[in-house]
């Protein structure tokens, strides 16, 4: 009997299909070229050649051959499905709709369709259709990880992160193995305040993948809240991060920059948080104030979102960038194209950061300033701006930066334009003082409430109002209980998770003096506070993190709310709270008084911020003559 005559196309892509999976990309390669050289008009042989160019990064490539097997064969649903994946990577998104909702329509109930439709209108900002896609995937197939974890964090994106977090753990639940989602878990658990937990979890991705990048950031900002991490170890660990993670900076890099010691510098300010964020309102006056014939202002920004800061700031720059959705390949080509001088890092290791970028230099001189409360680990990262009351010069410093300490307070402070006016003392009606926090609840850990308790249980009668609109009532009556281990009874406590009006400056209408965090200060919270006219109660810190309202209130003259023991502190709360009627005439004065401090001078501050700017590119050019 003779056997049939094997196909010998068959045949060189099942020998191609085993060279693949035995590791010789390569090999399997050129045997599907020579197949489709051979054989043009078999759909088969350009799928699986782009299938494979698609894994091998080769994007453009994989996308011509995928797109004629589509020509050649247009009614096979997964040659759509496989161009819409590599169109989607290949940012060429509404090509990739159109393929992604021909696969789907052909086979509706393919669980794979939906979730592949579901990517590409996550990235056309599609988000509820993203997530009806990823519900439906689910529902064809619960056993698909992929959709849960992508449907997460399309939540995360619209600001849902508590919503996020079961959709991680189901993910979780079906692939343990997998550093991504854990990742994932771990920021969002970070963004509804819950820092233990988040720790852990980045802890776990580490583990998985040692080298995965996001994971090492996400894990150092988190560790910056807890108290029981000694200011030793997180220098150690950010260290370790610039040592195992970020890329060597290209040494050979010949820089074409004009070396004039006095000429006018071009400065980039990095950032994500071109917004209604804490970083907005401390850059917006130092914007605004700088002298355009010392230096030229460009913000490049990669902000997803916009609203009336981003236009202030917007105003106040002299050209604005987009580098949402940039590479960091790209983002440093364009930079070193643009021949910025100084640039200056507004994030560290917080969402949106461009460490990476940074750690391959995209200008000869780089700065880390305002946005991130420790060293970044970087040795490409020449300088860090800071205070004397931050870092005092007697200490040993635990950057990886140089210290450029600035000759005042290191920041000056814009108030929110819609802010409401200074109401009267509330204690003066209430017949009690009331506490306040709007800090972070990731701040709120064992070492803040045991020194609150102790303030309470000092002022007979007091209150404690809790604000956060992350307040949910799991984290309501976890904080409960930890106040109850002090003698706190819940009737004492008040919490606030939504509020009437424009913005949360209006809660401070309630509170008569706030409390300050360990070991992670409230910067941010304290000008805020003092701007609504409340003072702040602050502990001086082991660390930088630890000193920033300390820093605050001594730009303000108010050395007398700086406590250097947790004993200080609550005799300060104790005498604040003693004489309503001088602390109605401070809460009258606060406003002003900021506004006549170094924290209401931007000029001031934009004086010494390019002062420290030419000194670090005199220094430059000096080495780069050498």
């Amino acid at each position: 009997m003779s056997s049939a005559t094997p196909d010998p196309v068959q045949a060189a892509i099942q020998a191609a299909l085993d060279l693949h999976r035995s590791g010789q990309p390569a090999a399997a390669e050129q045997i599907l070229r020579q197949v489709v050289a051979q054989f043009p008009d078999h759909a088969v042989a350009w799928n699986l050649l782009g299938a494979m160019l698609h894994e091998q990064g080769q994007t453009l490539a994989a996308a011509e051959c995928l797109a004629r097997a589509v020509a050649l064969r247009p009614d096979v649903p997964s040659f759509h499905g496989n161009l819409a994946e590599v169109l989607r990577v290949a940012r060429r998104l509404d090509e990739a709709l159109v393929h992604a909702r021909q696969a789907w329509q052909m086979v509706p109930d393919h669980a794979e369709y939906h979730h592949k439709l579901g990517l590409v209108l996550a990235d056309l900002h599609h988000g509820d259709e993203a997530i009806a896609c990823y519900q439906k995937t689910v529902q064809l197939n619960p056993q698909h990880a992929d959709a849960y974890l992508n449907w997460g964090c399309e939540l995360v994106r619209q600001q849902r992160a508590a919503e996020a977090v079961p959709l991680f753990l189901e993910s979780i639940r079906l692939n343990e193995d997998s550093p991504l989602v854990y990742n994932n878990l771990g920021a969002a658990l970070s963004l509804i305040e819950r820092p233990t937990e988040a720790i852990h979890h980045f802890r776990v991705a580490l583990q998985q993948q040692p080298d995965f990048s996001a994971a090492y950031t996400n894990l150092l900002f988190a560790s910056n809240y807890d108290a029981a991490i000694t200011p030793d170890e997180l220098f150690a660990w950010h260290v370790d991060f610039g040592r195992r993670i970020a890329p060597p900076p290209d040494v050979t890099l010949p820089w074409p920059h004009d070396r004039s010691p006095m000429r006018r510098l071009r400065i980039a300010y990095i950032t994500s948080d071109t917004r209604r964020h804490p970083v907005a309102f401390f850059l917006l006056p130092l914007l605004r104030a700088h002298d355009r014939m010392q230096v030229e202002v460009m913000v490049y920004s990669d902000s997803a979102v916009a609203d009336d800061v981003s236009d202030l700031l917007v105003a106040a720059s002299d050209r604005w960038v987009s580098t949402l959705g940039v590479s960091d390949a790209a983002f440093v080509e364009r930079l070193r194209a643009d021949r910025i001088d100084v640039a200056i890092d507004l994030a560290g290791h917080t969402t949106g950061n461009r460490l990476l970028a940074l750690a391959r230099r995209v200008a000869p001189v780089q700065v880390s300033y305002l946005g991130y409360v420790n060293t970044t680990g970087l040795k490409q990262i020449d300088c860090r701006l800071t205070d004397a009351i931050c870092d005092p010069p007697d200490e040993p410093s635990r950057y990886t930066e140089q210290l450029f300490r600035l000759p005042r307070h290191f920041s000056a402070y814009a108030p929110y334009p819609d802010a409401p006016a200074v109401t009267p003392l509330p204690a003066l009606a209430r017949g009690h003082v009331t506490f306040g926090s709007l800090h972070s609840l990731a701040k709120l850990g064992p070492a803040t409430i045991a020194l609150w308790s102790s303030v309470l249980q000092a002022v007979p009668g007091s209150r404690l109002v809790i604000v956060r609109k992350t307040l949910t009532p799991e984290l309501q009556q976890r904080l409960m209980l930890a106040f109850a281990e002090h003698g706190i009874v819940p009737e004492r406590l008040d919490f606030v998770g939504d509020w009437m009006g424009p913005n949360h400056l209006g809660c401070y209408a309630d509170i008569d003096i706030t409390l300050d965090v360990v070991p992670w200060s409230g910067h941010t919270t304290a000008c805020e506070a003092i701007w609504m006219g409340v003072p702040i109660i602050t502990l001086y810190g082991n660390r930088t993190a630890g000193r920033m309202v300390s820093s605050v209130l001594t730009a303000l003259g108010m050395p007398e709310c700086i406590a250097r023991s947790p004993t200080e502190f609550v005799a300060i709360a104790r005498r604040l709270s003693s004489n309503l009627a001088e602390l109605a005439a401070l809460r009258e004065q606060l406003r002003g008084r900021l506004q006549r401090s170094p924290l209401g001078d931007g000029a001031s501050l934009a004086r010494a911020v390019e002062d420290a700017y030419r000194s670090m590119w005199q220094r430059w050019c000096a080495r780069s003559e050498s």
